[in-house]
């Protein structure tokens, strides 16, 4: 489902111009990119590259453990635009010797594998242990990972084209009546169901130019000025609006443009 364009709006959220005369432009504290020579960086001489739309960057060789959002989240990038650049429709499917393209890397870092990974290697003798490190992923434009919002819910329509139109967000299934978590750290920007075909509806305007969208609920549980936090239900599944039995229509969006939920989620199930 798309959102009508008049319904979009400025500063950074990227909805609701048309409901709203005033929006909150305050974006939070980002989350600032960590020191280059604090990274783990694998020994490397090879400057920069670029790719042939003249994009300055690094490849990196997709080893075994290694998923998107940890090499996304390794080198501070946007998960998002990488999986653009690189044309990546599905960040699971990535596979071992793939490579991809780092924009903006300026040299290839080592990506620790995630917890838990059999074949990662270990430790020689002697050597002292020490937990895999971790860097934010900067607010430009989103920090990593979202929460999935519906914890016992399933994934049953992607984003992208459906039905000859653009559905710009993805659909989980659950009970009615289940929990709708935020996704992280916001402000409602909008509660209320006057955007035609969404039902009752959610906006979380997010630090770093990001917003999420709930939609179809059937119990809103935070209202408009309302500061939320990571983790807390905002809303009930149901099926109000145009919607085939109870889901979560649920949208990612960097201003005003909607981006696949999926490449910013810590979990599709």
């Amino acid at each position: 489902m798309r959102i009508p364009a008049k319904a979009l709006a400025l500063s950074g959220l990227g909805l609701l111009l048309a409901l709203h005369s005033c929006v909150e432009r305050e974006s939070g504290k980002e989350v600032k990119k960590a020191p280059a020579e604090s990274r783990s960086a694998a020994p490397s001489s090879k400057q920069p590259e670029k790719t042939p739309g003249g994009i300055q960057g690094v490849w990196h060789t997709v080893e075994p453990g290694q998923t998107f959002w940890r090499i996304c989240k390794t080198y501070g990038v946007d998960p998002g635009e990488v999986a653009r650049v690189n044309r990546i429709p599905d960040a699971a499917q990535i596979r071992v010797g793939q490579k991809i393209f780092i924009p903006g890397a300026r040299q290839a870092l080592k990506v620790e594998p995630y917890p838990g990974f059999k074949g990662a290697p270990a430790p020689a003798p002697g050597s002292p242990t020490k937990p895999a490190a971790t860097y934010p992923i900067p607010r430009k434009p989103s920090s990593a990972p979202l929460l999935w919002p519906v914890p016992n819910g399933k994934l049953y329509s992607p984003y992208g084209m459906r039905n000859g139109a653009m559905h710009d967000g993805i659909d989980i299934s659950a009970p009615a009546g289940s929990a709708i978590l935020a996704a992280d750290d916001g402000k409602v920007t909008y509660s209320g169901n006057t955007i035609r075909g969404y039902g009752n509806m959610i906006v979380l305007k997010h630090a770093g130019n990001l917003a999420t969208v709930y939609a179809h609920n059937r119990k809103n549980l935070v209202h408009e000025g309302e500061m939320v936090r990571r983790g807390q239900k905002i809303a009930e599944v149901g099926e109000t609006g145009r919607a085939t039995g109870s889901h979560c229509h649920f949208e990612v969006r960097l201003g005003k443009q909607a981006v696949n939920p999926l490449f910013y989620l810590k979990e599709a199930k």
